[in-house]
């Protein structure tokens, strides 16, 4: 086997900048990984938020759905006028904001519309329209969704009262 015996350096110098080389690919590796891990980190917050403040607007739908039958006797018994002071009632049970149990700081809280709700009239039959908004909130991030009930009521209005 034959032995070189070169005492000029160019290992030393060769290997230098390898490591180099390696070290800069490493480095840029990383950096690219943590730039990917916040990206993924805030994409997931946000469609966090969106989903929690669909689930505001699903809650709000439960809510009146659940009152419809009520309300439509408050509307046959008691008239338009109160009726609506029935929905802002309930409305204003609902804008305290709904946590959740976690390190997240996870909520929803329900915006409903100062013109809201309103009753439009046609022939065949009545409709309430409640617009309103559902914030949510994961961590820092802080989505708002717009959204609108409908609730149709059977009959007629006539003076405040269904006919």
């Amino acid at each position: 086997m034959k032995k070189f015996n070169n005492e000029q350096g160019a290992a030393l110098v060769i290997t230098l900048f390898i490591v180099t080389i390696l070290l800069l690919l490493v480095l840029s590796l990383f950096y690219q990984v943590t730039n990917t891990t916040k990206q993924i980190t805030a994409t997931e917050e946000n469609m966090g938020a969106i989903q929690i403040a669909e689930m505001g607007i699903v809650y709000y739908e439960q809510v009146i759905e659940a009152e419809k039958q009520h309300l439509e006797q408050v509307l046959n018994e008691n008239g338009e006028d109160a009726l609506l002071d029935e929905l802002n009632r309930i409305n204003n049970s609902l804008k305290e904001k709904v946590n959740f149990n976690d390190s997240k700081n996870r909520f929803f809280k329900l915006s409903i519309d100062t013109n809201s709700p309103r009753i439009e009239t046609s022939d065949s039959q009545s409709k309430i329209i409640i617009k309103f908004n559902s914030i949510g909130k994961v961590s820092s991030r802080e989505k708002m969704v717009d959204s609108e009930i409908v609730i149709n009521i059977e009959g007629q209005l006539e003076s405040g009262a269904i006919k």
